[in-house]
């Protein structure tokens, strides 16, 4: 894209995400419209060129008339995605870029099942909520249950039984996620009964009825995705370098990811475990970590100093780090108060603040 402002929106599970609003057009290798299965338009629905050989991914918005562009693309081949709420999603294999219009056709999704379990995790997070017997539940359920990841995603509304219930929870005590005993014992019924499909359909489509989701239509904005890391990678925080680049932390593989989005160049740091154990601090407590996981100091929170170094909170570790991009050297800090070092920032004077009582200046 050409003239165009860059919004890093997340780092994902072995992804990087931006988003580009575009303030003027550029020429679009690859181009179309997106269908019903009586050929009209579809408005909002999302596009996705896929390039499996580099992992990178670009998704636009069709327009009012169905119209998409994708932009200056790779000459491919790729897989080009659509998908829309109530439709089946459908995808063209190996598609390569030459200036080519394609247009893509969605038919009615009939599947009720398929149908509500593409909605946002928020829609069915509200279920739950409303659940809830009492407000100080409610509070404290969202509090305890939302602080570190999102509620009302296909994994967190899988039924289970009590005892599942219980092991999820002292997993989540042990990361800070403390529910009272009432709580604790309750959660179990109500989050089944909340998202049981018997309950939950008829639910949500009053919802839908009340509140449309918002299309998209139109919407300006190209969202480009770097596949980083492997399979069993954690991108937890990333953050924007004035050099223009974007580092993202791995916390489950102790590492430091660079992304050059001019080039789509990645590049891994290493960081030192200083001398700790697997599970850092919590080497003795079971559980701790996922099997996969080869956290020694689990990378959790970065910040770009104002002389351009990066820091980086290792809450397993209890240590801070500090790259210095120019030679990729590390130095490690000993956290000396608190436990668990969680989010690091830096204020206009350059005070660096670490939310565990531990506060430190980058001079």
């Amino acid at each position: 894209m050409r003239d165009t402002e860059r919004i890093v929106l997340a780092g994902l599970a072995g992804w990087f995400l931006c988003l580009d609003v575009a303030n003027a057009a550029s020429p679009a290798s690859v181009h179309g419209k997106v269908v019903d299965g009586k050929g009209r338009p579809i408005a909002g629905a999302v596009v996705t060129a896929n390039d499996r050989a580099v992992g990178h991914t670009r998704s636009v918005y069709s327009d009012q008339d169905g119209r998409y562009a994708l932009g200056e693309l790779p000459a491919g081949p790729f897989d080009l995605r659509a998908r829309h709420f109530g439709y089946k999603e459908t995808t063209e294999l190996g598609v390569t870029a030459k200036g080519q219009s394609l247009d893509l056709r969605l038919v009615l999704e009939t599947d009720e099942f398929e149908r509500l379990g593409s909605l946002p995790s928020n829609r069915w997070f509200a279920l739950a909520l409303a659940a809830m017997p009492n407000e100080p539940m409610r509070e404290e359920f969202q509090r305890q249950c939302t602080f570190c990841h999102q509620q009302g995603s296909w994994a967190t509304r899988v039924a289970r039984t009590p005892e599942q219930w219980q092991k999820i929870f002292s997993l989540m005590a042990r990361m800070g996620g403390i529910l009272s005993p009432e709580t604790r014992k309750a959660l179990p019924e109500l989050l089944n009964t909340a998202y049981d499909d018997q309950t939950a359909f008829k639910r949500l489509n009053e919802q839908l009825e009340r509140y449309e989701l918002p299309s998209g239509a139109g919407l300006p904005a190209v969202i480009d995705e770097w596949e980083v890391g492997d399979r069993a990678s954690v991108q937890h925080d990333i953050v924007v370098h004035p050099a223009g680049f974007i580092y993202s932390v791995d916390t489950t593989k102790d590492f430091l990811y660079r992304l050059d989005p001019r080039t789509g160049e990645r590049k891994a740091f290493k960081i030192p475990d200083g001398g700790m154990p697997l599970a850092g601090i919590f080497n003795a407590t079971a559980n701790v970590m996922p099997p996969n996981a080869e956290a020694h100091v689990a990378p959790h929170s970065l910040q770009v100093a104002p002389d351009g170094k990066i820091w980086v909170t290792l809450c397993l570790g209890n240590k801070i780090g500090v790259f210095d991009p120019k030679d990729a050297s590390w130095k490690l800090i000993d956290q000396k108060e608190g436990i668990y070092p969680h989010t690091i920032r830096f204020d206009q004077k350059g005070e660096l603040g670490i939310r565990s009582r531990f506060r430190i200046t980058s001079r």
